[in-house]
């Protein structure tokens, strides 16, 4: 359960940098 938990994380922030870059 360690990969999925870093799996949510890890897409968030590559969402949240693609926003923040907007």
């Amino acid at each position: 359960m360690s990969t999925s938990d870093r799996t949510l994380p890890d897409a968030i922030e590559s969402i949240r940098d693609l926003l923040d870059g907007k």
